[in-house]
């Protein structure tokens, strides 16, 4: 659990936060960001912006059986 949350409940950008940190966990902290993390954190809410607020309701969900293949 990040931010003492489940996933679900994160927002847009505690998300980017976290995928902004997940390249390199053992050298970034989200707890205390750097200004590389920020930047970072900054683009990705601006691709997702780009996406559209709906983006993830338009992927169509992922089996089991095709997370294997």
């Amino acid at each position: 659990m990040v931010f003492g949350k489940s996933s679900v409940q994160l927002t847009e950008t505690e998300a980017a936060l976290l995928a902004a940190v997940l390249p390199g966990p053992e050298l970034y902290r989200v707890d205390q960001p750097s200004a590389v993390v920020l930047r970072h954190q900054d683009w990705i809410l601006q691709q997702m912006a780009q996406l559209g607020s709906d983006y993830l309701k338009k992927l169509e969900p992922v089996s089991d059986s095709q997370k294997l293949q």
